[in-house]
């Protein structure tokens, strides 16, 4: 199975250095044309399927990387950004490092989702991909946390606090696996 995982374009919020979760960003002109550098990239690649986080900036990506495979986008509610409270959406990002820093698996920033849980739903989705899609290429089109997660999980490498730290998935990288 080959796994081509490409994190979303350019938002506002990305921009400012601002965490937002699961609000409901559009891209920027910048991020637009993140997405068509990905598009070009990708054009000659073998594709059976793409899914996609239900999120708008992920959306707005995956629409236009599909420009030359005309393929159904599957949205995914399992692959969403993390859960952030929003009392605490559109504050810096370094807020909810500090969070992580302190405890990695647990720590939150109200009642939002915790690294352990998102894990869980990661390993979820994975786990139905391998089985549903085992012999095909699929893209998948989401956010730098769960990006963070399945990039180590399908690398066979341990997610923890170093491993978050440590890596950096910049808008619209694009990341080929083969498992």
């Amino acid at each position: 199975m080959k796994v081509i995982i490409v994190r979303h374009g350019e938002t506002k919020g990305n921009a400012n250095g601002v965490i937002y979760g699961k609000n409901n960003l559009s891209l920027t002109k910048k991020g637009r044309k993140q997405a068509e550098l990905a598009r070009e990239k990708l054009k000659n690649e073998k594709i059976n399927r793409i899914i996609c986080s239900p999120l708008k900036r992920a959306i707005e990506t995956a629409k236009v990387i599909n420009q030359y495979h005309h393929l159904p986008i599957k949205l995914e509610k399992r692959i969403v950004d993390i859960r952030i409270d929003k009392r605490y959406g559109g504050q810096k990002a370094e807020v909810y490092r500090k969070v992580l820093r302190k405890n990695f698996w647990r720590g939150r920033l109200g009642r939002n989702e915790t690294s352990e849980e998102m894990v869980k739903r990661i390993k979820s989705f994975l786990v139905d991909l391998k089985k549903k899609y085992k012999k095909e290429a699929v893209l998948i089109v989401g956010h730098e946390d769960p990006i963070k997660v399945m990039k180590a999980i399908l690398e066979g490498k341990k997610y923890n606090a170093k491993y978050y730290f440590s890596n950096h998935i910049k808008n619209c990288q694009i990341i080929k696996l083969n498992i």
